[in-house]
Order: structure tokens, then sequence, then C-alpha cells
């Protein structure tokens, strides 16, 4: 599937209890590990599954983990606040460019693994609604400080706009981006591709895909960070928590076992507009979102670089400042038994 062919409607579900089949019982299980506090910022299934997979299979009890607390729900920079005051060790779904602001502004957050990849935003306006009309109006984003905000204005100079040519609003999560475009509060909005399905039902159609912003390609999306006083105080609990979502990731991410992972993911109260529209975001998830974790150097350089021209970050930030990914080798290892 070509990934600027299909996108998804991701249902956007406050799902915090995490409600979901026994695990499965399995030989060999290693030994009890310290309990981990995990967090996601935006309340989606894709952010949500490789968690929910990982208990309902039983792979956190097979590295050692007992205890994982995870809960969705905020936006992406107090999540990472959140993270960084140490309120919980991990954020699964830390958007690069906060996660890098974060860091060039001194908090103690590693970068241990890659999520998704690719910038998988669009504007969406009201069908007929040319590049040009936008002048003067008005855009919701997620926040003003936040990567969506660099992100819509590398849309819109490709485009061929002045990025003052428009007033950004903050609007809060992709759901309420979506809400207050279709009550007229914004003229276009910037928000998630995956949610495509949604707006055309409504007669939005997408005015252009960051998959086509040659500025921002390759571009890494989302990914898995860590507060550094977790990562020293319980190293191999970070290590056994990724080798448990690869597993979960890599189990779902094959197509004989998406039934399944439906099944799960209803438990936690997480449904599905129809069965296409399942099949839409199954198969979008599978081709955006590495099933080993991976955060290649070349797409994250790129990232750092992007920011940094565009002045998002106060001052360049490496690679290797930023991320540790020798966790995710060790759990790469263990996920695959060699």
């Amino acid at each position: 599937m070509s990934p600027r062919g299909r996108r998804s409607c991701l249902p956007l579900v406050l799902a915090l209890a995490l409600a979901a089949p026994a695990p499965v019982q399995s030989q060999g299980r290693a030994k009890p590990l310290p309990p981990l506090s995990v967090r996601g910022s935006v309340p989606i299934w894709n952010v949500q599954a490789p968690v929910l997979v990982a208990r309902a299979r039983g792979f956190f009890d097979e590295v050692g983990l007992k205890q994982v607390d995870f809960k969705v729900g905020g936006l992406d920079v107090e999540t990472l606040r959140g993270l960084a005051a140490g309120g919980f060790d991990i954020q699964i779904n830390a958007t690069s460019g906060s996660a890098l602001r974060a860091i060039a502004q001194g908090a103690p957050l590693k970068i241990v693994a890659g999520f998704a990849q690719g910038a998988r935003y669009a504007i969406f306006v009201k069908q007929g609604l040319k590049a040009a009309d936008l002048k003067g109006k008005i855009i919701a984003v997620a926040e003003l400080e936040d990567f969506t905000s660099e992100m819509l204005k590398a849309a819109l100079r490709q485009l061929g706009l002045d990025p003052g040519d428009v007033t950004m609003v903050p609007a809060g999560s992709p759901g309420d981006r979506m809400g207050a475009h279709f009550a007229g509060k914004v003229d276009a909005s910037f928000n998630i591709y995956n949610l495509l399905p949604v707006y055309a039902s409504r007669g939005y159609v997408p005015l252009i895909n960051l998959v086509d912003v040659k500025e921002l390609e390759p571009w890494s999306l989302v990914t898995v960070a860590v507060n550094r006083q977790a990562l020293a105080r319980s190293p191999d609990a970070v290590a056994a928590f990724l080798t448990a979502v690869i597993r979960a990731r890599a189990w779902y991410h094959d197509p004989a076992n998406a039934a399944e992972l439906r099944a799960i993911l209803k438990a936690a109260s997480i449904e599905f507009r129809s069965d296409q529209a399942f099949k839409f975001e199954y198969d979008l998830d599978r081709e955006m979102t590495p099933t080993d974790f991976a955060l290649p150097r070349q797409t994250f350089e790129n990232t750092a670089r992007f920011l940094t021209k565009v002045g998002h970050l106060p001052r360049p930030v490496t690679f290797d400042e930023a991320t540790d990914l020798s966790f995710l080798a060790r759990a790469q290892k263990a996920a695959s038994g060699k």
C-alpha cells in the first residue's frame, strides 16, 4: 500500500482503564522487575496497542514486568513536562520535535526507541477551498509551541504561502481540533491524516499531506522517551519493557492475528466504525510503525536539522546527546530470541 495513497481514521477514545483478556500462560518467565509507569499523550489505538497486547498476550510477564501502570490522555508538551519532572518513567509516543526541544532546554530525558515514522498530518479544509484562500484564515493546531506548528509552517511554505498569512490558534487534541473545525470556529485544521474518513464524511478534504512536503523527508515523527532517573534506577526494566512491546507489535502486525488484536482493543473500549475502517487503520499502522521500534540515525538527524533551521530548537541537539539506543539493541536481541 502506498504511504501517499492510504490514510486512516483513528478513533479518539479516552480508554484509561486497561480491561483486557487474561494473559496467555507461557513458560520460562524472567525474574520480577521493578514496576514501571508509562504514559501516552494521544489516546489513539496505535499508541495503546503495544501495551494492551503485551499485557493481554503475557509478554510483560515473560520479561519479568509484573506491574506496568499505563494511562493515556493529555497533550504532548504537557506529558513531556510530566516525564521530565519524574511523574512517570516512560512516554511511549513522545513526538520527536517536542522531545528534542525538551532535551535542548535541559530536560533530563533520553530517547530510547522510535515509535512511528513519517509526518502523517494534513491541512483539512472545506471541499473547494484553495491554498490562496487560506490567506487571512484561522487554522487550528494542537499547541502554538509544539512540533505541529512547525510542520504546519512547512506545509504552508510548500503551498507557496507565508506562515504569517494565517492565524494559528491552539485547539488541543485531534478530536478537539476536528470538532472546532466542524463547528465553524476555525477555517481549517491541522490534524492527523488518519482522520481523513471522518473529515471526508462531512465534506472536508486534505489540502496537503505532510508526506508530500520535501522539507520534512525523511522525518522521525514519534519516539519513546524515558526519564533519565528511571534509566539509572531500573535499566533492566526499561529494556524489558521495550522487549515486550516489540514482541507485541510483531504479533499484531501479523495479519493472522488481526481479529484477536481487534478483540483485545474492544476489551479496552476501543472500537471501530466498521470492518473497513479497522482494515484501513490496521494496514496503515503496519506501514508506518516499525515492528522493532527502530530509530534510524539519518532520519532522526534530519529531523533535528530541520527543527534547528526553523528555530524550534534553542540550540542544536546531536543524535548521541538525545538518544541511548543500547536498551533498544538489548530488547531487539531478546525479542528475536537470539
